[in-house]
């Protein structure tokens, strides 16, 4: 079971403050409440009504209406069921559901099904011919992607398309994606004219730069979508009808999109590490990095030409994440492999 702590801003907690409350509770540090002093659970009153009234008020109505969509919604069990069938619904969205009973035992999924449930979703949306099949997750928050041929969308690359729609579209103003992300992303924002703030990795990050001035939008690679107008958080209902209204008004499909993202190969590949090994193969890193093309935003960012490697902790398992994105396979392969070793051979040495 996962818990999840937000501030009083709706953000994400800050890791350190994390790792307080963990330290705190696994150590039983703490002062237990009385039973009359645990406090209450309150639910807003008409908090659907409100949502759905600020929601339709984001989008432009009769722009979608008019082209008239048909998708493929997997819902995952999630809580999206009792919602996003409402707001589609008056919108004029043509939808097929599936898994959109609420079922507890059914939420969490390994990557074998997860793998699977796309699959089966590609293979009803092809045999539709629908416009493009949506998995949203349990959450409600990311949402992966099967375009009109049916073919999956990488998140990594779907995130590229997401940007090259608002930037169509805006033609001003920011977007806000993380240092793991494509170089196509300042490429396509300088197209139009727009700026690109890269930051960490984490969902904090990204929402306080969807919460700063002139952000029009901020996307990560695992598909979480951020449009600030609506609210700066994830949403993958609201991430879903403005695709729906971008590509009615460019009058385009997903794999039209597809067509303009020049292509690139992106690797991730996780490196075991114990723990207490981290802060030291980190240092190595960094010294590695000396006299190099490279950023400090989230880890190290080497740079060799417009290829590059991203080599960052995890915040919560032993491992550090290698990421690396080049011209072409052959490419990527060798960056992959030349860190992967001069992992372990910093790590033999300590």
């Amino acid at each position: 079971m996962d818990m999840k702590f937000f501030d009083d801003s709706g953000l994400n907690l800050p890791v350190g403050v994390e790792r307080s409350i963990e330290l705190l509770f696994f150590r039983e540090d703490f002062v237990r409440a009385d039973t009359e002093e645990t406090g209450e659970i309150s639910f807003p009153v008409g908090g659907f009504d409100t949502y759905v009234d600020g929601f339709l008020k984001a989008i432009d109505v009769k722009r979608v209406k008019e082209r008239g969509f048909h998708i493929v919604l997997d819902h995952s069990y999630g809580s999206s069921a009792l919602l996003f069938p409402r707001i589609l619904g008056r919108l004029g969205v043509e939808t097929v559901a599936l898994n959109a009973n609420l079922d507890a035992a059914r939420i969490t999924k390994t990557e074998e099904e997860f793998q699977r449930g796309l699959a089966h979703l590609t293979a009803i949306s092809r045999s539709l011919s629908a416009d493009f099949g949506v998995m949203i997750d349990t959450g409600g928050e990311k949402i992966f992607l099967i375009d009109e041929k049916g073919e999956t969308i990488p998140d990594w690359v779907a995130l590229q398309m997401v940007c090259l729609l608002t930037c169509r579209r805006r033609r001003s103003g920011k977007v806000g994606v993380p240092v793991t992300a494509s170089r196509n992303v300042e490429k396509i924002a300088a197209r139009f004219g727009m700026e690109v703030i890269r930051t960490r990795t984490l969902p904090r990050s990204l929402m306080e730069t969807a919460a700063r001035k002139g952000v029009s939008f901020v996307g990560d690679d695992s598909g979480g979508y951020v449009f600030p107008e609506f609210q700066p958080a994830f949403d993958g209902m609201f991430a879903i009808v403005r695709i729906l209204e971008m590509l009615a008004a460019e009058g385009r499909t997903l794999s039209d999109m597809l067509r303009e993202i020049p292509p690139t190969v992106m690797m991730k590949k996780k490196i075991p590490c114990a723990w207490e090994r981290k802060g030291a193969l980190m240092r190595m890193l960094s010294d590695h990095a000396e006299g190099q093309t490279s950023q400090f935003i989230d880890g190290v960012k080497i740079f060799h030409g417009e290829d590059w490697a991203l080599i960052y902790p995890s915040q919560d398992e032993a491992y550090f994440h290698l990421c690396v994105e080049a011209e072409d396979r052959r490419g990527a392969e060798e960056i992959t492999a030349r860190y992967a070793d001069l992992f372990s051979t910093w790590t033999k040495k300590l």
